[in-house]
């Protein structure tokens, strides 16, 4: 079926909550697409994403606030 509206929750890696907002909003059939922030401090669970097949995912870049995620790692 095409699609006619798309509802983008965008910020999702932002926090643990706007994750969990975003992902419960798909379920319910609101969001039809988010976009991960790459660089924020829960980015790292946007792999959970990937089972939700009709999820359209894109790439936010935040170059206002960087988190360095690689010492965020360590």
């Amino acid at each position: 079926m095409a699609r006619f509206l798309i509802i983008n929750a965008d910020d999702f890696g932002y926090s643990h909550s706007i994750n969990e907002g975003i992902v419960e909003a798909h379920e319910k059939g609101i969001v039809t697409s988010t976009s991960v922030i790459v660089n924020a401090i829960a980015a790292d669970k946007a792999k959970d994403l990937t089972k939700y097949l009709d999820l359209s995912i894109g790439l936010h870049f935040e170059l206002k606030e960087v988190v360095d995620v690689e010492a965020e790692l360590k």
